[in-house]
């Protein structure tokens, strides 16, 4: 029997699938939000309720899915203080940067307000809480007479990703991650246990919103649980196809949502298992993070700029051009810059970590 371990393996444990789908999901958000951007929500509302409304809601959970098992396995080998120190470098910095563009570059630009008001007010201070997940989408009189005022949207997804990491690290400090059946129970019951909770309380959620913060954590635990569980899942085209459809079907309506995250999970890891050759755009670099975190703005600056180009495949194509620009730049400068020095940092930790075990005890 194949399994996922067997194909980790045959990839040398980087198989080129993994970001071949970090850069589709990075694109098709982009493309996805192209319809905010230029229409609005009433327009979108037709599109959640139409028959792609299950691709768009397996966009978001399936970047959290992919996380989750490349994440668990930097946690197999890190201990738990240097786990979380490589998801620092690897999410705040560029972040951090990116906040700091949008706020002093394209809202001083863009704002209807005097710049004493822009910066003297306190929705400005606010929109620097997102670096810790208190998200705020909004800078004061920027973008006020677009479809949408929000200047980065997916930010939303920023208090999840935490999430991911307390609970994840909160499993590992117990002892839990080294109990994959037990894991993946945890995963799958949770997501039972709200889809009971919401049919109970009819509490189910918008249908024309993305699912969930809690799927998305379940996602991402299910996504850590297989690989926990890799070298005795099988890797087969029949799982594959059979968790598509069923994953299509849960995610059609929101009051199945919750069931979706282990049939999702085995979809996107069984994509990223795939090892196509890498094209030149993949290779030493990736772009999918920059691409998140850009792609908004650089489209609300493009609908700003040029109104007439508020039409859905142009603001998409343009954006990607000035995007895929700011990507580079954010992994070439900031990215590629921080993980490059990751191995002093976590040898600094490690000397830290260290000195605060010499107790007066231990040290006499």
């Amino acid at each position: 029997m194949l399994t996922l371990q067997d194909r980790l393996t045959q990839a040398d444990n980087r198989p080129s699938g993994f970001d071949y789908l970090r850069l589709i999901l990075a694109v098709a958000i982009i493309a996805w939000h192209g319809i905010i951007v230029c229409y609005g929500y009433a327009f979108e509302t037709s599109i959640w309720m139409g028959p792609i409304g299950p691709f768009a809601n397996f966009l978001v959970p399936s970047f959290f899915a992919l996380s989750g098992f490349l994440v668990m396995g930097s946690l197999y080998r890190n201990d738990l203080l240097s786990f979380l120190t490589l998801r620092g470098l690897r999410i705040f910095p560029a972040l951090g940067v990116e906040l700091i563009l949008s706020a002093f570059i394209i809202g001083s630009l863009v704002t209807s307000l005097t710049w004493r008001q822009y910066f003297s007010d306190p929705q400005f201070y606010e929109y620097f809480g997102n670096l810790i997940g208190f998200v705020s989408y909004n800078l004061p009189g920027v973008f006020q007479y677009l479809p949408n005022s929000a200047v980065n949207l997916q930010l939303w997804t920023i208090p999840y990703e935490l999430d991911c990491y307390i609970v994840l690290s909160c499993l590992a400090f117990v002892g839990l991650h080294k109990r994959p059946l037990l894991l993946l129970v945890l995963a799958v019951g949770g997501g039972i246990i709200m889809f009971g909770y919401q049919t109970a309380t009819g509490d189910v959620g918008s249908p024309i919103l993305p699912p969930q913060g809690n799927v998305l954590v379940l996602s991402f635990l299910c996504g850590a649980a297989l690989f926990a569980l890799r070298d005795r899942i099988p890797f087969r085209a029949s799982l594959f196809v059979a968790a598509l459809i069923l994953s299509w079907m849960l995610l059609r309506s929101p009051e199945t949502h919750s069931l979706s995250p282990l049939p999702l999970a085995y979809v996107t890891v069984y994509l990223g298992l795939l090892n196509p050759r890498r094209l030149f755009v993949l290779r030493g670099a990736d772009y999918s993070y920059g691409l998140y975190l850009y792609g908004f703005p650089v489209q609300q600056m493009i609908a700003y700029l040029f109104p007439e180009s508020r039409i859905w495949w142009v603001n998409v194509s343009a954006s990607l051009i000035v995007a895929s620009a700011f990507a580079a730049f954010s992994w070439h400068f900031i990215e590629a810059r921080v993980l490059a020095n990751r191995h002093r940092v976590l040898a600094s930790v490690a000397k830290i970590r260290r000195t605060s075990a010499l107790t007066p005890e231990t040290a006499t």
